[in-house]
């Protein structure tokens, strides 16, 4: 059996489900192909997994579905449970003899096809669900924003607790890459023009850092709660 161009050679059990096809797929992160930035794989599933990678530590990274999605990197990766339909794998220098080893689950279209009057029945739910929390929430409706300069160690963006709704922290510097992260570890990557979001934010959780030997510039707006 086959997966695109991937041999499937094995079964696997996910949390209960019936037993599912995965291709087992070698990226030889020395090949030319596998060479470069946010190359396209048309790979499609609803589970991903590392076998083994033994590239270096910073290397290599991929994101799931968009070329400016959330970078994951291949060293610290171990599985996800999402539905994709297509990886980008950055890959900047050959590897000479270094792998990574993914498995992929092979989705069969009958796994997927909705129960339509289920489908409406549990949306309805869902409706009067959100109705009642929306009843319970509240919020100021006062716009917040702010600049931060972003130096060589991480730092709190609000001394003290500030809750936000609907949070956009965005680069706005034109060459400098910053990081985000908690008190104790800031890694995800914001390139310069990036952007990431938090539907619920507590700005003293949030920590923020250059990358480089130059100061950057993140910008940082929201609804106070």
């Amino acid at each position: 059996m086959t997966f695109g161009k991937w041999e499937v050679d094995k079964q696997i059990r996910i949390s209960g489900e019936p037993y599912k096809d995965y291709a087992r797929i070698d990226i030889d992160l020395g090949a030319a192909q596998n060479v470069g930035t946010n190359i396209e794989l048309h790979l499609e599933g609803d589970y991903l997994a590392k076998i083994s990678y033994n590239g270096s530590d910073d290397g290599c990274y991929f994101r799931f579905n968009q070329r400016h999605a959330a970078k994951v990197y291949a060293n610290e990766f171990k599985k996800a449970k999402k539905r994709f339909n297509k990886i980008y794998l950055t890959n900047p220098t050959a590897q000479t003899g270094k792998h990574l080893v993914l498995q992929i689950n092979n989705l069969d279209i009958s796994e997927i096809e909705p129960d339509i009057k289920g489908t409406l029945e549990h949306l309805s739910e869902i409706e009067d669900a959100a109705e009642s929390i929306e009843a319970v929430i509240t919020t100021s409706g006062v716009m917040y924003e702010k600049q931060v300069t972003t130096g060589a160690t991480g730092a709190v963006v609000e001394a003290t607790t500030l809750m936000l709704n609907d949070v956009v922290v965005k680069n706005n510097h034109a060459t400098v890459t910053s990081v985000i992260g908690d008190s104790e570890n800031q890694r995800f990557e914001l390139e310069p023009g990036d952007a990431t979001g938090f539907t619920l934010l507590d700005l003293h959780t949030l920590y923020t850092k250059r990358v480089g030997g130059t100061n950057g510039t993140l910008v940082i707006i929201g609804s106070v709660q």
